[in-house]
C-alpha cells in the first residue's frame, strides 16, 4: 500500500506527457510501441463482449459497481458491496452487488491498456451500472457515462431529503461529471480509505436505473 501512490505519480507522468500530443501523435505513439498488445486486447474485447452478452445478466449480478480510484483493497470494496446490499436489500436478501477493481493509470502501460480495454468492455456488454472514477480518468470513459442531471432527478422524486445532501456534492463539467463520494455517509461509517477526489456515474447502458438510484441514495441517506 504504501509504494502505490508513488507508482501513481510516475503513471501520471506519463500521462501527462500523452496529453500534450495530438490525437494522432497520440495514436501513432501507442502503435509504435504497443501494437503487437494492442491486436491481443482488440481480439480479447471480442472474445469478452460476446461471452458477456451471450450470459448477459444470467450470472446473477443484480448490481456492478466499478470502481476505478484510489488504492482500495478488493476485501473493503467487498465489505462495500454488503453495505450496499444490505441497506438496499436487506440482511437476508439474496440480491448480488459486486464490486470490481481495476486502475487505468497503472505503472505499466500494458497493463494500463488492459484495464481500459476491460472496462470499455464491460460497458459495451452491459455489465457495468454505476462507475467510480478519479479526476484523472473521466476523460477515458466520459462517453460511456450518463449525464447527470437525469439521475439527480431520479433521486429527487424517490428521496427528497437525500437529493438536498446529494445536489452539494454534484459535479458538473467537461473534465468530471458525477457526485464526489468523499462525504457519503455510508463510506464514513465504513472507515472506507480515500485518498483522492472520487466521484459516481452511471452507465449509459446499466438497464438497473432503480437500482442504481437506491445505491446512490443508500450512500447518503
Amino acid at each position: 500500500m504504501s509504494n502505490m501512490p508513488r507508482g501513481k505519480d510516475r503513471s501520471r507522468s506519463e500521462w501527462e506527457k500523452l496529453k500534450e500530443l495530438s490525437f494522432s501523435d497520440k495514436l501513432s505513439y501507442m502503435w509504435e510501441y504497443y501494437s503487437y498488445y494492442i491486436i491481443g486486447v482488440a481480439v480479447a474485447i471480442v472474445v469478452t463482449i460476446s461471452l458477456a452478452t451471450t450470459c448477459g445478466r444470467g450470472t446473477g449480478i443484480d448490481l456492478s459497481i466499478v470502481w476505478n480510484a484510489t488504492f482500495a483493497s478488493q476485501d473493503e470494496l467487498d465489505a462495500l458491496s454488503d453495505a450496499i446490499r444490505d441497506e438496499i436489500f436487506g440482511e437476508d436478501s439474496d440480491k448480488t452487488v459486486l464490486t470490481y477493481l481495476f486502475f487505468t493509470l497503472s505503472d505499466d502501460p500494458q497493463t494500463t491498456l488492459q484495464n481500459s480495454s476491460r472496462i470499455m468492455a464491460m460497458l459495451a456488454a452491459e455489465m457495468i451500472d454505476i462507475f467510480v472514477f478519479d479526476s484523472e480518468t473521466f476523460y477515458i470513459y466520459r462517453e460511456s457515462l450518463l449525464p447527470m442531471d437525469s439521475i439527480i432527478k431520479s433521486i429527487e422524486e424517490a428521496n427528497p431529503a437525500v437529493y438536498e445532501r446529494i445536489k452539494d456534492e454534484l459535479q458538473l463539467g467537461e473534465h468530471i461529471s458525477g457526485i464526489r463520494l468523499n462525504d457519503s455517509p455510508l463510506l464514513e461509517r465504513l472507515d472506507f480509505p480515500l485518498y483522492d477526489e472520487v466521484y459516481l456515474a452511471v452507465a449509459m447502458s446499466t438497464r438497473n436505473i432503480d437500482y442504481v438510484t437506491e445505491a446512490i441514495i443508500a450512500l447518503f441517506e
